[in-house]
């Protein structure tokens, strides 16, 4: 049964690709990038405060799309209007594409804290630092304290 697959896939070429695949080289890179100097002059404070005054926009966006809705709401069950139905249905559309870039913006800065945190700066350039992964459970833990702090 074998040989057939094999007859079959070499029918079609297939079987000559995968040497071919096998003989070619990977070009290996020095590690270094000398097209650009973006990553040069990245400061991680300067994004992330950037990235902060982004999450704090889009909430106030978000807040005041929200009463927007509720006064709509009213509104609706008052006059039973389509115009309103439809203005309703575009403010939820706008408020959960605003909802999705806020959760964008989130782990953005998440990424930029750990960045902070286990990253240096050297007169060399950029230093990471080597640590050991706590426990599973431990970052759970901190996860949950993180997302509801009282407990």
């Amino acid at each position: 049964m074998f040989m057939v697959g094999v007859l079959f896939l070499s029918s079609f070429g297939f079987a000559g690709q995968f040497q071919e695949v096998k003989d070619s080289q990977v070009p290996v890179s020095s590690g270094t990038c000398d097209t650009c100097s973006s990553c040069q002059d990245f400061d991680v404070d300067k994004a992330l405060s950037e990235v902060n005054e982004k999450i704090e926009n889009l909430t106030k966006v978000i807040n005041q799309k929200e009463a927007e809705l509720q006064k709509l709401y009213a509104e609706l069950n008052r006059t039973k209007s389509i115009e309103t139905l439809e203005k309703i249905i575009k403010l939820e559309d706008e408020a959960r594409v605003l909802g999705s870039e806020l959760e964008f913006y989130k782990r953005r800065k998440l990424g930029l804290e750990l960045i902070k945190k286990y990253t240096r700066e050297t007169p060399y350039g950029v230093e990471v630092l080597y640590y050991r992964l706590p426990r599973e459970e431990m970052l759970v833990k901190q996860y949950i304290e993180k997302i509801h702090p009282v407990r």
